[in-house]
């Protein structure tokens, strides 16, 4: 396979030969010639047509987000990583960045020295490129892609037919924009509430809950502790915590847990589908959707063996087919669902 042609465009000089250095140090790389700012890498898209650029959100003469505005209407559609600063503001327009289909985001790191500092950021590029080259690598072999429903068959425990109380989502790279596709197409009197694991630092899940309350009929918000959750509601695990539920005279309330991190996520899809399998048994539809590592796969597994109904996205509208191959190798999926159709089914099960 060809090296992976790389794009950086920041307007910060010494964060170009940051990037340039960093990303120089990763096997199977082609590094092209650096763009200034929007307009520049636009041009430098044109001409040099990268698999993937590493995009800055903020900078003058046309920002990142114009750049994805205008790549959305491109002939040339690379792999898009947005860099963000660790702010209000960055992370509110990384989540559109992303809502409109860029591929993942790293920020920029504020470590005690620059050697943590670069650690920290080549912490972040590693697995992104991985998987960049990987999926280059299937699209290139011709791998065979799921374009209907796939329904999958695994014994589970014999459960009565319960009437659905809840839907978990685990989701994660590609998440705000396969979410900015699903849940607006959901009514407003929606008849459950529904908790999702969204791996994304605190600052930017706040700001992916605001954006997509704005595109919603249903209320859209971060989940508090004991809070009671309530149908046509969408409830985002907050950043840095462990979310779970918990069946109580008032009805199911969301609990948070300053818990270790599981597969490498705080928060993680397992410690919710588990906590919701043990609380509510076969009353709950869980599902795994686009996102690279194996997070969700052991608790959708626990949740189908309790009787619930389990989702998989499929791989042809993921932009990361980890976590749902990973449920579906683990024995936990009843349906194998492209995007359009998740709503559709969820709707059927629910009425």
């Amino acid at each position: 396979m060809a090296d992976l042609r790389v794009l950086i465009c920041d307007d910060s000089l010494v964060y170009r030969a940051l990037l340039k250095k960093l990303i120089g140090t990763i096997d199977g790389i082609q590094l092209l010639p650096t763009a200034k700012d929007g307009r520049d890498a636009i041009q430098k898209i044109d001409e040099h047509k990268p698999d993937l650029v590493v995009l800055d959100v903020e900078m003058p003469v046309m920002d990142g987000m114009a750049v994805m505005e205008e790549l959305s209407n491109h002939s040339l559609r690379p792999s898009v990583v947005m860099c963000s600063a660790l702010t209000k503001e960055g992370a509110a327009i990384t989540i559109e960045a992303l809502e409109l289909g860029a591929y993942d985001f790293i920020t920029k790191p504020e470590g005690k020295d620059r050697k943590e500092s670069e650690e920290m950021l080549l912490g972040q590029l590693l697995p992104i490129i991985d998987t960049v080259k990987k999926t280059a690598k299937n699209a290139n072999s011709g791998s065979s892609t799921v374009r209907a429903e796939t329904k999958v068959h695994h014994r589970r425990k014999a459960v009565s037919l319960v009437k659905p109380e809840l839907v978990c989502i685990g989701i994660s790279t590609g998440g705000p924009n396969a979410l900015s596709k699903i849940l607006p197409i959901l009514p407003a009197d929606f008849s459950l509430p529904i908790a999702i694991v969204q791996h994304m630092p605190p600052l930017f899940i706040i700001s992916l809950a605001k954006s997509l309350n704005d595109k919603c009929s249903l209320n859209v918000k971060v989940a508090e502790e004991d809070e009671v959750l309530e149908a046509g509601t969408v409830y985002f695990a907050p950043g840095k915590l462990q979310m779970g539920v918990e069946r109580t005279a008032s009805g199911i309330v969301a609990k948070l847990y300053e818990a270790p991190a599981e597969n490498h996520c705080l928060p993680a899809a397992d410690f919710l589908f588990r906590h919701a399998a043990k609380e509510l048994k076969s009353a709950v539809i869980g599902m795994v959707m686009t996102g690279m590592g194996c997070d969700g796969a052991k608790g959708l597994k626990c949740l189908h063996e309790a009787g619930s109904e389990t989702f998989a996205q499929d791989e042809s509208t993921c932009t990361i087919y980890g976590m749902p191959k990973e449920a579906i190798k683990e024995g936990g999926v009843n349906h194998i669902l492209p995007l359009p159709t998740i709503i559709p089914k969820l709707l059927t099960l629910v009425n």
